[in-house]
């Protein structure tokens, strides 16, 4: 389980002990389910987000470019075998007021860290992030 979280590919591997015979344990085929069921519910958060976010820039005149969303889902068989972990934006630096500005509005949280030089993190149970 930690390796299939590790590589984000909870929701492969459950298909894939979907037609295999019983070599897991009921308990680990429920922890799969489980894994696999928030997923599928962060899908939707994060398409819901990307629309709310995308329209809030357009209303401010915020002008970015969407680097990373929920599109490369589409690329698998089946869309929950995709894995969203975050939303990615760039936007000129002369902008990043008005974003700070329409993320707080959303009930988002700037966070610090060195990999992205901006991140937002959603406030209620740190359902989805977005980068910009």
């Amino acid at each position: 389980m930690r390796l299939a979280e590790f590589h984000r590919v909870v929701s492969p591997v459950y298909y894939g002990t979907l037609g295999v015979e019983k070599t897991l344990s009921a308990a680990d085929e429920e922890t799969f389910y489980s894994k696999y069921h928030k997923e599928v519910l962060l899908e939707e958060s994060y398409k819901n987000a990307l629309e709310v976010i995308l329209w809030q820039m357009n209303r401010h005149q915020v002008q970015g470019v969407l680097l990373r969303g929920v599109e490369i889902r589409s690329m698998y068989p089946k869309s929950e075998m995709g894995y969203t972990f975050s939303l990615e934006f760039l936007v000129s630096p002369k902008d990043m007021g008005k974003v700070y500005n329409i993320m707080n509005s959303m009930d988002y949280e700037q966070q610090v860290n060195r990999t992205n030089p901006v991140s937002y993190t959603h406030l209620r149970a740190h359902e989805t992030s977005a980068h910009l």
